[in-house]
């Protein structure tokens, strides 16, 4: 029998509050950028349709589920070398699975020793090792992909400070939120060759004054990505070494206000619906550029055009084209199928299903349903064939044009 994870919903909520960060100061330099992607609630569409920029090639992976790999949330997913790392924050491990979706192994090393972590907190992979930090005991710990070996650890935090962390061009990239280290004010720093000479990116003088919710996020795109900041509405570009402001969302929405200065009370200060709160999540491929949007909603009202409590803005950088959608998309290359942008990697759009949710639409949705794809409705009948309710995720993953 598979463990199920229950959340109280208190514990739930001061997660989210403990999230909450300090929002946007400018920096050290120079702010000004060309590009400007506008948003407007009133503008939004009900629905978007992401066949529009996809090819009729797809893949639907049922990630493989045995008594080692047993996935409670996906936290952070990469591929490298033709294999998918998975973060699993609740089960502190790293999953490792084929393309295929067979599971090759996991990174479990829970404990105070060496090689070890007391808290799995950030993953990122190379093409030689997999990357963790433990926030608790304040160390970065690196692990050989071909084998999962432990190589090498560092008391990273007694330099620097950081929430995320990602590789590019053979670098490092860490990412901190507003907080000081023995480093210095900085919200970015990188390292390259395991040396001990730290990058410093995006100094800052104090605290600002706004609030947003979650911390910096980054999306990779070939040889460069971009680094946005909650409550921050600048999407910076990090590109040859260098970090430089990219675009600028202009909001014609009201932000949220703090008049308590509370972050606990951010909700309370804010009853009504429709105000910004911060932008909290980036997609992004050589032509596209996906990023969700998080407002407020009217307590117990229904979710309703202008009342969602998060929207995605998709922008075409070639065509400078916005569109605003309900963070839920459709693709009728498939028969309008759900499709949320939870990851692009190399040009492909990667969205994931728990396997339970999957054997509802099935139920209730799929049943004596004839799909546009014959290819996609075969895979996907032959895929929901072999679920039960405590099957692993299933990826889906389509290019984009």
């Amino acid at each position: 029998m598979r463990l199920k994870i229950k959340i109280n919903s208190r514990i739930f909520f001061l997660i989210i509050i403990n999230s909450l960060v300090w929002g946007c100061t400018t920096p050290n330099g120079n702010l000004s950028t060309d590009k400007i992607i506008y948003f407007d609630i009133d503008k939004s569409i009900e629905n978007f349709d992401i066949g529009a920029i996809t090819d009729s090639t797809f893949q639907i992976i049922p990630l493989e589920t045995t008594d080692n790999s047993l996935i409670a949330s996906i936290d952070k997913i990469e591929i490298r070398n033709d294999r998918i790392f998975i973060m699993d924050n609740l089960a502190q491990s790293v999953y490792i699975y084929e393309m295929d979706g067979k599971y090759w192994g996991k990174i479990n090393a829970r404990g105070q020793g060496p090689g070890e972590y007391a808290h799995l907190s950030y993953m990122t992979v190379t093409d030689s090792s997999v990357l963790v930090i433990d926030h608790l005991s304040g160390k970065q710990i690196e692990y050989r992909t071909s084998s999962l070996q432990y190589i090498r650890e560092e008391r990273i935090f007694d330099k620097i400070w950081c929430t995320d962390l990602f590789t590019l061009s053979g670098n490092i990239y860490y990412v901190n939120n507003w907080s000081n280290s023995n480093a210095g004010k900085f919200r970015l720093f990188s390292l390259k060759n395991n040396i001990s000479h730290f990058n410093k990116y995006l100094p800052f003088d104090k605290e600002p004054l706004s609030l947003g919710i979650n911390g910096p996020v980054y999306a990779v795109n070939g040889d460069e990505a971009s680094l946005i900041y909650s409550g921050c509405d600048i999407i910076y570009r990090i590109k040859d070494g260098d970090v430089f402001p990219a675009f600028e969302v202009k909001f014609k929405d009201k932000k949220v206000v703090y008049s308590s200065g509370k972050v606990e009370n951010v909700f309370r200060d804010n009853p009504e619906s429709g105000r910004i709160i911060g932008i909290n999540a980036i997609n992004e491929s050589d032509k596209y550029l996906f990023f969700d949007v998080s407002v407020t909603t009217e307590a117990n009202k229904p979710m309703q055009r202008g009342n969602y409590d998060r929207y995605t803005c998709f922008y075409n950088k070639l065509k400078d084209e916005t569109v605003i959608y309900p963070r839920l998309a459709r693709n009728s290359l498939f028969d309008d199928e759900d499709v949320i942008v939870n990851r692009i990697i190399d040009n492909k759009l990667i969205s994931w299903r728990e396997a339970h949710m999957l054997l509802h639409q099935e139920k209730y949705v799929y049943a004596g349903k004839t799909f546009k794809n014959k290819a996609f409705e075969s895979r996907l009948k032959e895929v929901l064939a072999e679920l039960t309710d405590d099957s692993n995720h299933v990826l889906f993953i389509y290019n984009l044009k």
